[in-house]
């Protein structure tokens, strides 16, 4: 039905993460942060991004089960990022700067496109506001959940160091 109640809040809020995640992935020290937890500990970017704004945006909170039933939906969306960025990476040894260009417009489309998929699959989830926890804790029990491994505990500090450090400049 378009221009149902439901298709505007999904439009607005998949523009409100994109434009929090670039926002944010602009702030100082955050691009290698969270490059260094995707290329060292496996973690996906735009995840991690969820992450911290559901927890310190919407104040939501995965249950045990939702945030991997959240990340295996998207899967498809995250692996055509994966596989373009992998391309990119291998052309851009190619001195032809029109095509890095492109190359990365392309991905950043499919970086979009991702996260149009993690805002329609959260919304879905129909999740609960976790008002009995801070914002940090929110956060960090978003990132256990969807990645049960604990390596990314070891860049887990300089990343909430990055966070508080954008919400209280924002909020000021």
């Amino acid at each position: 039905m378009a221009g149902s109640f439901s298709e505007k809040t999904y439009s607005t809020k998949a523009n409100e993460f994109w434009q929090f995640s670039c926002d944010f992935y602009r702030a100082k020290g955050v691009k290698e942060c969270l490059l260094d937890l995707q290329d060292n500990c496996q973690l996906n970017v735009n995840e991690i991004l969820l992450c911290i704004w559901l927890a310190f945006v919407e104040k939501q909170a995965f249950t045990e089960n939702k945030g991997i039933e959240l990340i295996k939906s998207c899967q498809q969306s995250k692996n055509w990022v994966e596989r373009q960025r992998e391309l990119r990476k291998e052309i851009t040894s190619a001195s032809n700067s029109h095509l890095k260009e492109e190359l990365l417009k392309l991905e950043l489309n499919l970086e979009k496109i991702h996260q149009s998929s993690l805002v329609d699959g959260y919304l879905s989830l129909n999740l609960l506001p976790a008002s009995k926890n801070s914002a940090e804790e929110i956060f960090r029990q978003n990132l256990s959940l969807i990645y049960k491994q604990q390596n990314w505990l070891n860049g887990y500090e300089n990343l909430i160091g990055l966070v508080r450090s954008y919400f209280s400049c924002s909020k000021s």
